[in-house]
């Protein structure tokens, strides 16, 4: 995508284009991904409340419940948890195949979801989890804060009532609380949804784990309420959109039959409708919504990080191979030879602070620097090399050195114990 460069900061409105943009150029792969959690999301929606309407139609007219509504509302409790996994399986390839795509120029396709999903099942499944138990801690602090909230809010409103005010004043009051708290719950689902809603792209592109991933998302979804509620806007009036474009004709159809009646809504065939036309929505916006935070992620990074000119001088350093320069996690330290003597810890004496500065053997043999080079091209090496290395630290001598400057102890009582460097 040569007209779209993501690596710099970018507004809301140019993350949502850039969106939708790209998600008209790659629309059959996002689809395709996209289409198995929404398949298996309609089965699940679809036998719930088909069971749920059959059972609730039974008990209205006295009749016992059939088996097979039971079987089918709980065939479709027990899918819910199948169709989420599968969603955070669906977000976590298209995240990843996505910033490939952005940065590598990678095609999209259905078959590379699949092997990155495979790469990183492990990690997906243990974010998912995390997720899973987050939320359970989450809904329990917002249940015990609206109960406290709400036994305050019917404080003060008897207190008011009891003053003896107005009832426009006392109306007025109520409408200011109710407005204040539904931005309050507003505001802290969205900042509590910015904090989560990177893991997938950390866990993807940068290769973190699953429990890594919660404490550097936190960092970089911080003071993104506010955006993140502006994709999450337009998703939902979007998938608003295509729901009663979908819907609005079934019902002119259905009036002009005379079968729409109050009865039409517990009958299992208007379920069924109802969640496909819904599930149908959200297939089709599901892929906006996830490049959507693919990008926001990118732009984060970029303004908190410099991002952006990371990734230049990576990709201006030589050797570094193509594809390889913005998800590796740090390579690990190299491992240290056991036979080398132990580091040890100079005083700087040295004005220029060189105090403990040994090169390389390699280096000062190429160079001539050092005694041991001449020795060994007149074939005296091994009678020459207990006098050019101290036995003890392994350190060059100086000509006629009678101490050995690194480690302090005589030449001839050291290399006496132990010939030879180590």
């Amino acid at each position: 995508m040569g007209d779209v460069t993501i690596l710099e900061p970018m507004s809301i409105g140019d993350i949502i284009d850039r969106s939708v943009r790209l998600y008209r150029r790659n629309f059959a792969p996002l689809i395709a991904v996209a289409a198995i959690p929404s398949l298996i999301g309609c089965f699940a929606s679809t036998m719930f409340w088909f069971g749920y309407s059959a059972m609730l139609r039974s008990a209205s007219t006295g009749s016992g419940m059939s088996p097979a509504s039971v079987s089918a509302f709980a065939a479709g409790g027990l899918s819910y948890p199948v169709w989420l996994f599968t969603l955070l399986l669906c977000v976590s390839a298209m995240s990843r195949v996505v910033g490939d795509h952005l940065l590598l120029g990678e095609r999209i396709t259905f078959r590379r979801c699949l092997s990155v999903v495979w790469r990183r099942l492990g990690d997906i499944t243990l974010m998912g989890l995390l997720f899973f138990a987050y939320a359970i801690g989450i809904y329990v602090i917002f249940a015990i804060a609206a109960f406290v909230v709400a036994m305050a809010f019917i404080m003060v409103a008897a207190i008011f009532v009891a003053i003896g005010l107005p009832a426009w004043l006392n109306t007025l009051v109520v409408v200011l609380a109710i407005i204040s708290a539904a931005a309050v719950v507003v505001v802290g689902v969205l900042g509590i949804l910015a904090r989560f809603v990177f893991m997938p792209q950390v866990v993807m592109i940068e290769g973190e784990s699953a429990g890594a991933a919660l404490g550097r998302a936190f960092r970089l979804g911080a003071k993104n309420w506010y955006r993140v509620g502006a994709i999450v806007l337009f998703t939902y009036f979007v998938t608003l959109s295509i729901f009663w474009a979908l819907l609005l004709p079934m019902i002119v159809v259905l009036g002009l039959d005379g079968l729409w009646s109050q009865e039409l809504f517990f009958q299992p065939g208007w379920s069924a409708l109802y969640t496909s036309f819904d599930q149908i929505s959200r297939l089709l916006v599901l892929p906006i919504w996830i490049i959507s935070f693919t990008l926001l992620y990118f732009d984060s990074r970029v303004r908190k990080e410099g991002y952006d000119i990371e990734v230049l001088m990576r990709a201006l350093q030589p050797g570094t191979p193509a594809g390889q320069f913005y998800w590796q996690p740090a390579p690990p330290p190299p491992r240290r030879d056991e036979s080398a003597p132990p580091p040890r810890t100079f005083v700087q004496t040295s004005p220029l602070g060189l105090a403990g500065y040994q090169p390389s053997r390699r280096e000062s043999d190429r160079a001539g620097e050092h005694p041991a080079a001449e020795s060994r091209e007149s074939g005296t090496a091994g009678v020459q090399r207990a006098l050019d290395y101290c036995g003890r630290c392994g350190g060059f001598l100086d000509s006629g050195a009678r101490f050995c400057h690194r480690c302090g102890h005589r030449v001839t009582d050291v290399n006496a114990e132990s010939p030879g460097p180590s």
